[in-house]
């Protein structure tokens, strides 16, 4: 029901009544009731009618006032979110795109084949990233459905599509576990995670789980690559975990990188 025919309804309704009813009483009741008990009755019968139809159409109003209420929220979320997009492949993607000429030319000019290989397949690497980024926020927001795992469903789905690894996913950290803050690092360290695997692992299974409570609780990613380093600083260094460890310490996050049984593992906990 539309707001303004709600909006109308509750406006004429107890005219309507009180109309009918003086009509009613100067037609039929005038010789059985009184002009003080009919003046008595009238805003009692204008009240009870008024509870019976005008209260569900207040209710009515308010939830349809909610539901424009959420839809302008979507529209603004959906906006901010094309637009970051659209910073996301007018800047970054673009400046990745002259990079990669400038290397062929370089390549061209110098005869530098070697070398660079391993520089473009990072630039590749990078692309794939901020390309994943813009799909993700270019898809639409599920109202009706956790919006971190919607973020996360999206995030695997293009991972095994560009990779072929299988992906385990067991989550079971609920999104009114986190804050804003929280879910957004929580997608950052699934997102480092599959990129590490795609960029270091010559495995072919990836699992993602989850354990413990809302006041305790782990995030594990594992693979079974066996690409692996001792010298743990370099560890951090080279798998992108330094800045990650950063964005973790500020939601007060511990973050681990251990190799154990033929498998690599990232583990992010709380608590």
């Amino acid at each position: 029901m539309r707001t303004r025919l709600i909006q109308l309804l509750i406006i004429f309704i107890p005219s309507f009544v009180i109309g009918f009813w003086e009509y009613f009483r100067h037609e039929y009741l005038l010789f059985i009731l009184t002009m003080e008990q009919g003046n008595w009755l009238a805003p009692i019968i204008v009240l009870i009618v008024t509870l019976i139809f005008a209260t569900p159409l207040f209710k009515r109003l308010e939830y349809t006032q909610k539901e424009l209420n959420v839809v302008s929220k979507t529209k603004v979320q959906l906006e901010e979110r094309e637009k970051i997009a659209q910073e996301l492949h007018d800047g970054i993607a673009q400046s990745i795109f002259l990079l990669s000429v400038k290397l062929d030319k370089l390549e061209r000019e110098f005869g530098i084949s070697a070398p660079s290989q391993e520089l473009r397949k990072t630039i590749h690497q990078i692309n794939d990233y901020v390309r994943d980024s813009i799909v993700n926020l270019r898809a639409p927001i599920q109202e009706n459905s956790d919006h971190l795992e919607d973020s996360l469903a999206i995030l695997i789905n293009n991972f095994k599509k560009e990779t072929g690894f299988e992906v385990q996913f067991d989550w079971n950290i609920y999104e009114k576990w986190l804050s804003p803050k929280e879910q957004s690092v929580a997608l950052a360290v699934v997102r480092e995670g599959l990129f590490n695997v795609r960029k270091h692992s010559n495995g072919s299974i990836v699992t993602i789980r989850t354990a413990g409570n809302q006041n305790q609780w782990s995030i594990i990613i594992e693979d079974n690559g066996l690409i692996f380093n001792t010298d743990t600083n370099r560890i951090y260094d080279q798998f992108g975990i330094k800045m990650l460890s950063e964005r973790c310490e500020e939601v007060s996050w511990k973050i681990e990188l251990v190799h154990l049984q033929g498998c690599t593992k990232l583990i992010v906990s709380k608590g």
